[in-house]
């Protein structure tokens, strides 16, 4: 909680500027995860 009350008393853009840092890093760690599992290979294989 001390993170998110943090960020909001820096003001709205370094908010906005967290939160798609965060996005960026979750799509990121996904797709990785996605390839160590095969995921993508087995996706690409029904093309």
């Amino acid at each position: 909680m001390r993170a998110l009350e943090y960020v909001r008393s820096r003001g709205p853009s370094r908010a906005l500027d967290c939160l798609e840092a965060v996005a960026d890093d979750t799509v990121f760690e996904t797709e990785m995860a996605a390839r160590r599992s095969g995921f993508e290979r087995a996706d690409h294989s029904l093309l």
